[in-house]
């Protein structure tokens, strides 16, 4: 199930995927959830593919704090993803990363934030809402 889950997200170029027991899969295509013409997911298999994804380190984070978060990569796609329970089933929310890294000119950083990170010391703080561009813009900066 989750290989055709990843070839919708393929397909659609979608950036998150979100799969909750009692509902079917959820992806966000152009900036919109779209719910996927499916059955909606047991607790059985939303546990089943968290089991596919997760390494056995981030396996046994999530059943001693109840949530954890890892990198994974499937058909030369990266995918952030957080698993967690909530109200005693397992959550999955993916977010697929792009593969292309921006330059900082790309991106429009001025100079001086460069020349300052080179300093190496002080505080950046990156923020900004879901899909904005913080690891893009951390990502560039490296």
């Amino acid at each position: 199930m989750i290989d055709k889950i990843f070839g919708v997200v393929q397909h659609h170029n979608a950036p998150d995927i979100h799969l909750n027991v009692g509902l079917p899969p959820v992806v966000r295509i152009a900036g919109k959830l779209k719910t996927l013409p499916a059955d909606p997911l047991t607790a059985e298999q939303t546990e089943e593919m968290m089991r596919t994804v997760t390494p056995p380190r981030c396996q046994v984070e999530l059943s001693e704090r109840g949530s954890t978060d890892f990198a994974f990569t499937h058909n030369d796609n990266r995918y952030r993803i957080a698993a967690f329970r909530q109200l005693g089933v397992i959550c999955i929310v993916m977010r697929s990363l792009r593969q292309v890294t921006f330059s900082v000119d790309d991106l429009h950083i001025p100079h001086e934030v460069c020349d300052t990170i080179l300093r190496g010391h002080g505080l950046f703080l990156v923020t900004g809402p879901t899909g904005s561009g913080k690891t893009t813009t951390l990502a560039s900066l490296c």
